[in-house]
């Protein structure tokens, strides 16, 4: 019993291992993506709960260590939304996708650690400048990490080999 416990566990963390952040991603599941969170954060800012709230820093985190692959919003862009549009496909450099998801990290992160202390208001305004930037990602395809990003590379703050295509992003 405890054996096929552990050779489960260990295949679990075999595919995790395995699973490597993909080298493009699809700028219409990385916007769906967006709006899905737009609509978690309105929810959040008016229900106040704190599991959706954890929700959306998973999300984060998931597709920031892992990728895409595992998130459950990314489940739902891929299979409800854009099927209503015949599944349209615009591949981008991931490199700075995930550097925008990383700031998506660090802010959903700092504000349930807030959160949690009792601070909602400063919890709600460290929301509300994810929400105005998920907004921007998710209605006119501004990604403002993107560009960051791609600041960064032209000041070689950040190798351009970790770059890939990035002006596409």
């Amino acid at each position: 019993m405890e054996r096929d416990r552990v050779m489960k566990i260990n295949k679990l963390l075999g595919k995790l291992k395995s699973t490597k952040y993909p080298k493009t991603v699809n700028n219409y599941i990385v916007r769906s993506n967006a709006l899905l969170v737009l609509v978690l954060i309105t929810v959040f800012l008016i229900t106040k709960s704190v599991f959706i709230l954890i929700f959306i820093c998973y999300g984060f985190w998931i597709r920031v260590l892992i990728g895409p692959k595992l998130c459950l919003l990314t489940f739902i862009s891929k299979r409800f939304i854009l099927p209503l549009f015949d599944n349209p496909s615009l591949k981008q450099s991931a490199s700075p996708k995930r550097f925008a998801q990383g700031i998506g990290t660090f802010l959903t992160t700092i504000s349930l650690g807030i959160h949690s202390f009792g601070y909602l208001p400063l919890a709600n305004v460290i929301i509300l400048i994810l929400l105005f930037f998920v907004f921007l990602e998710s209605t006119i395809g501004f990604c403002a990490g993107c560009w960051t990003y791609n600041q960064l590379v032209k000041l070689n703050a950040i190798r351009s080999e970790f770059c890939g295509d990035c002006n596409k992003a």
